[in-house]
């Protein structure tokens, strides 16, 4: 696989508008990737890149990037499991895309049931962008059925109630829906 085709396939398809073009090269690069369990640092490093990059942050699409961690968790390592949390909150406030803020925190939610995942579920309860900061109520309720640690569930139960009370009234009714379905 050469990265740095890799690389301009993607920038190529979020210059054509992104849309399918972005879940399309997704995707030939999950059938490029078949045979390669766990996927390659080299791409995963791509990925990571590219999820920095505000031309896909912009991209109306952006969430096909990252159904590559949604649909094919198994096929990252453990290692890129880890280094892939802190690259999810710095990117997370910068997407415009909702579907990209829904992945992620069902990646949070179901996937780093951990102190240090729900502190990042804490910090992003605090960002600035309403539309972002709405996905995190379910990611909460993701976390909070997933957590087998009862300290943690207590934690991130009263995370979510906090947001109840968020000022923006998208943002609390998230959270009171989410709140509703644990109940």
């Amino acid at each position: 696989m050469n990265i740095d085709s890799v690389r301009q396939s993607a920038l190529a398809a979020v210059s054509r508008g992104g849309g399918d073009h972005l879940g399309e090269w997704a995707y030939e690069c999950e059938m490029m990737l078949l045979e390669c369990v766990p996927y390659p640092d080299s791409f995963f490093e791509l990925v990571c890149e590219l999820l920095d990059d505000s031309r896909i942050q912009n991209c109306p699409a952006s969430g096909a990037l990252l159904t590559l961690f949604v649909t094919d968790w198994e096929a990252w390592s453990p290692e890129q499991h880890a280094r892939l949390l802190p690259v999810l909150e710095k990117s997370y406030p910068k997407f415009r895309d909702e579907f990209a803020c829904y992945c992620i925190a069902d990646l949070l939610g179901r996937h780093y049931i951990t102190n240090a995942g729900f502190d990042v579920l804490q910090r992003l309860t605090k960002i600035d962008p309403i539309g972002p900061r709405s996905f995190i109520p379910y990611g909460l309720r993701l976390f909070i059925e997933n957590t087998d640690d009862e300290s943690l569930r207590g934690r991130a139960i009263e995370a979510l109630r906090s947001m109840c009370s968020d000022l923006s009234e998208e943002v609390s009714n998230q959270a009171t829906l989410e709140l509703e379905l644990l109940e």
